[in-house]
């Protein structure tokens, strides 16, 4: 069996995808941050699956999943999915510094710092790096800068670390999602509503945008599906660069591409500043 490494397993997309490659025979590394989320974990597991205190903000903690791993496996892990996200929402304007701070360290430094830690295992086993962005690294949303930057930022390290790996066996993917049935878009929502001191100027498209997160929480895609993209990149001889999951990630991605700035821009404020009914 490969030994694989998922972080961020307590809820939502690792969850799934821990729980997932382990049915499949992968020999599960399930990276949570509380004690009570990796019990629940454990319960449910059907395949082989260990559980690490893993707060990927916390170099010690780093390091003591690092020497777990390598004491447990002598061949060493196969595939790391750095998949541990955060989602701060509001205006740039009034956001405090600390959300851009804590989006970068979450969704960018942990996954550089991880993939520094766990590299010389990951070439001696000719492995996988997935790396779970977002189409909000391509279409930047109102309210979400801090998100989409950290999002940006991760995909700019993936295309440039894939070159550097090239010839080494270690190959390196990208998963792209539209919005996902997870518990991050109902804590964004609730995060609009405890906001009350949006600048009068986005009041409407602040409504719009608690809306918006609302619905994705309830329409977004399966995590199955990302899960599946996933498991695609860690198992498929030749992965590919980018699995881009869903219809909507595709049509996002399909509008970015084929239409200027100046319309997208026109559309999303059409779109997050419409009248209510």
């Amino acid at each position: 069996m490969k030994a694989v490494l998922v972080t961020g397993a307590s809820t939502g997309i690792g969850k799934a995808c821990a729980l997932a490659l382990s049915e499949k025979g992968f020999r599960v590394y399930a990276g949570v941050r509380k004690p009570s989320d990796g019990e629940a974990l454990r319960r449910e597991a059907r395949g082989s699956l260990t559980t690490l205190a893993l707060d990927v903000t916390r170099p010690e903690q780093i390091h003591a999943a690092f020497e777990r791993i390598n004491a447990a496996e002598p061949e060493g892990l196969f595939a790391l999915v750095n998949n541990a996200a955060m989602l701060k929402i509001g205006p740039v304007e009034t956001s405090e510094l600390e959300a851009f701070r804590g989006s970068m360290e979450v969704n960018y430094l942990a996954p550089v710092a991880l993939i520094q830690k766990f590299l010389p295992q990951l070439r001696k086993t000719r492995g996988r790096i997935v790396n779970v962005s977002s189409t909000s690294a391509h279409i930047a949303l109102p309210f979400a800068s801090a998100y989409a930057a950290s999002k940006f930022a991760l995909e700019g390290l993936s295309d440039a670390l894939r070159m550097e790996l090239r010839g080494s066996g270690v190959q390196v993917s990208l998963i792209v999602p539209g919005a996902v049935k997870t518990p991050i878009w109902q804590k964004a929502a609730a995060q609009i509503s405890q906001i009350t001191n949006a600048p009068e100027n986005y009041q409407k498209a602040w409504g719009s945008a608690q809306l918006i997160t609302e619905k994705a929480a309830q329409n977004g895609v399966d995590p199955a599906q990302v899960v599946r993209a996933i498991h695609s990149a860690i198992a498929d001889p030749h992965a590919k660069s980018r699995y881009v999951v869903g219809s909507s990630a595709r049509v996002q991605l399909t509008l970015k591409r084929w239409l200027p700035t100046s319309l997208l821009d026109a559309l999303a404020h059409k779109f997050f500043n419409r009248s209510e009914k």
